[in-house]
């Protein structure tokens, strides 16, 4: 069942709906970030609006996302060259006995 759940972020709130105890808690978890994150703006520029400050944010989570993603994909390139590297040295071991 949806229950409805109010949210504050920068300077409006905003009603969404959640399907269950843990997408509540999500949803509570994620709008607390995003709205600590604009508050930086915010205070940083009182004058800014709201819009702006929630398009700043959005930006600044864009960029950590692809930050992230870019460490992701060498983690896993490293992940596999140590793999295969590995894979190579067991081959090489069995084939000697």
């Amino acid at each position: 069942m949806s229950k409805n759940i109010d949210v504050r972020v920068g300077r409006k709130t905003y009603s969404l709906a959640a399907e269950s105890e843990q997408d509540k808690k999500d949803l509570l978890k994620a709008s607390a970030s995003l709205n600590s994150l604009a508050d930086q703006f915010i205070q940083a520029n009182p004058s800014m609006s709201n819009e702006e400050a929630l398009m700043l944010t959005a930006i600044s989570i864009a960029h950590e996302y692809e930050r992230l993603k870019e460490h992701k994909e060498s983690d896993d390139k490293m992940m596999e060259q140590l793999h295969n590297s590995l894979a190579e040295k067991l081959e090489n071991l069995l084939e000697k006995y």
